[in-house]
Formats: structure tokens, C-alpha cells, sequence
């Protein structure tokens, strides 16, 4: 994904990123939509194990083809340079280089990361139990549960195409304290909100700060960061962050796992102390990051080509 990442980071121009980011997520999650349905009419066909061997079968079918669509169309950003394979050389300069992008985080990224260490610990508390509490406590069926994912999933779509061209012309740092003020509320709504119109309207302002942070955070990563170092700041970054909302599963990097494997391990004893308590933890954190990215994040005069 590092590789990935720099590559799309480099070939987006600085002033369209917002704007390319937001067709990143609003063409897959359009694809995505019908995956439910046809997952759920193989197994209505052919029973849960024929379906999940078929399911396994075509996903490494897709997995080739993007594979060999890679090869074929990708192009390099960099110079050429000529690669040996010299293995214990190779290890050994990937993990110096670690030592080396963490030195060039902390000098020039040290806001940003603090937040987007803050903002994935939180995530992970709240992710895994959105449908827990909408059908445990909410009182939400898993038909109807269903069914907002499914708004949520359109409501994805539309909003990270208007989204895109918002960061574009505003600017990723506004953008990002605007997820933050859209989505603290929200998530305070979400564990009071009451039958199936209200919990899909909040889930659905949910998606709509979840959109801005992720498009402007990764708009923010692509304008700071070099494109000579790039890869490897991002293998430590990732693509950007979250709010936990409407699926996750961005890629992190190595800088982000710590805090989303504790809040992992910790989110179930704090959902078993109380259901609301990982919604109100993260409304104090999100209010707190807020804070954090009027003061501490800039914004460069010129973006990184």
C-alpha cells in the first residue's frame, strides 16, 4: 500500500486531489453496495460453505486481475534507479530508513500525527460495535440494520463527490476541523438516537465528517510530504484516518497500528463498563483533536508536487 499511495500521491496535481481522492472512494464504495446482495444470494443458492468457497474463488480472480492491470497501466514517478537483490542489504536499509522517516515525522508532522494516532485509538473502540448497539440497544432488527448501511452506503457515494471538490478549495486543515465539528455531535446523537429514521439520519452526518476527514486528511499527507520520501512516510502514516464510521478498513501505517491494536484490545471491557461510554470517549477526543488542528497543524505555502 505504501508504494500505492506515493504513486497516487505523485501523479494527483496539487489543487485536484480533493477531487480525485473523492472518485478513490466513491467508485468502489458504488461497486461495494451490491456485494451484501450477492453474498446473500449465493448463500440463499448454494448453502454458506459452496457460497464462501465461491466468494474466496472470485475474490482471488479479482485480485489477479487488478494485479495484472497494475503491471500493465501503473508508471513509475521516480527515476529509474537499478535494483539489486541483495536481501540482508535490503532489510537493513528498510529499517534504518524507519529510524529516519520517524525523524522527519517529528520534525515536520508532529501535529498531524498526534491527532491521526488519537483519532485511529478512538476509531477502534467505537468500529467493531456500531450494529451491536443499534440491534442490542437501539432496538434496530438486522434487516433494518441492513438497510441503513445501504443508505449510508449511497449517502457515501454522493457526499465524497461533493466533498472532494470542498477540501480542493478550502484547504485540508479547515477540512478536517470541520469533520471534527460535524462528527462530535453526531456521535454524541448516535447511542440516544431512537428508531430506525432517526439512527439513519445521525449515521448518515456521521459519514459526512467520516468523508471530509479521510478525503482532507489524505489531501493533507500528499501537499506535505515530498515526493522523494513520500513511500516511505506513508508506510508509517498511511493514507489517512477516520472516524470509524461506514466500513474503516483504510490502510494505516506501522505508526498507527500501536494505538488501534490498544484501543482494539481495550474497546470490549469499555463497551462491557457501559455501551454508551465508547461514543462519549470519542466526542472528548474528537473535541480535544479539534483543538489540536486549529493550533498545531500548518498548512504549507505551496503543496508537494
Amino acid at each position: 500500500m505504501p508504494a500505492l499511495n506515493a504513486i497516487m500521491a505523485d501523479s494527483i496535481p496539487p489543487g485536484a486531489r480533493g477531487r480525485i481522492l473523492s472518485l478513490t472512494i466513491a467508485i468502489p464504495e458504488a461497486v461495494r453496495i451490491l456485494s451484501p446482495f450477492v453474498g446473500g444470494w449465493l448463500i440463499e443458492e448454494y448453502t454458506l460453505v459452496p457460497a464462501m468457497r465461491m466468494g474466496y474463488a472470485l475474490s482471488l480472480i479479482m485480485a489477479l486481475l487488478v494485479a495484472a492491470m497494475r503491471i500493465r497501466y501503473l508508471r513509475e514517478t521516480l527515476e529509474k534507479q537499478e535494483f539489486q537483490w541483495d536481501i540482508p542489504r535490503i532489510f537493513r536499509e528498510s529499517y534504518s530508513n524507519v529510524w529516519e522517516s520517524l525523524k522527519w515525522i517529528l520534525s515536520n508532522m508532529r501535529g498531524y500525527s498526534v491527532i491521526a494516532m488519537m483519532l485511529i485509538f478512538i476509531a477502534s473502540l467505537v468500529q467493531p460495535f456500531w450494529v451491536v448497539y443499534a440491534t442490542e440497544i437501539t432496538g434496530l432488527t438486522p434487516l433494518q440494520w441492513g438497510q441503513l448501511s445501504l443508505v449510508a452506503g449511497l449517502a457515501k457515494v454522493a457526499i465524497s463527490l461533493l466533498v472532494g471538490s470542498i477540501v480542493d478549495r478550502f484547504g485540508p486543515r479547515r477540512c478536517m476541523a470541520l469533520s471534527l465539528l460535524i462528527g462530535a455531535p453526531a456521535m454524541l446523537a448516535f447511542p440516544y438516537a431512537r428508531g430506525f429514521m432517526w439512527t439513519t439520519v445521525v449515521y448518515i452526518v456521521l459519514v459526512l465528517g467520516n468523508a471530509f476527514i479521510w478525503i482532507s486528511s489524505g489531501v493533507y499527507l500528499a501537499n506535505t510530504i515530498p515526493r522523494a520520501v513520500r513511500g516511505r512516510i506513508m508506510a508509517g502514516l498511511g493514507q489517512g484516518v477516520s472516524l470509524g464510521v461506514s466500513g474503516g478498513g483504510y490502510a494505516q501505517g506501522f505508526i498507527l497500528f500501536i494505538p488501534a491494536m490498544v484501543g482494539s484490545v481495550v474497546s470490549g471491557f469499555i463497551y462491557e463498563a457501559n455501551p454508551v461510554y465508547p461514543w462519549y470517549l470519542n466526542v472528548a477526543v474528537m473535541t480535544l483533536c479539534l483543538v489540536m488542528v486549529l493550533r498545531l497543524m500548518r498548512e504549507q505555502d505551496s503543496a508537494e508536487v
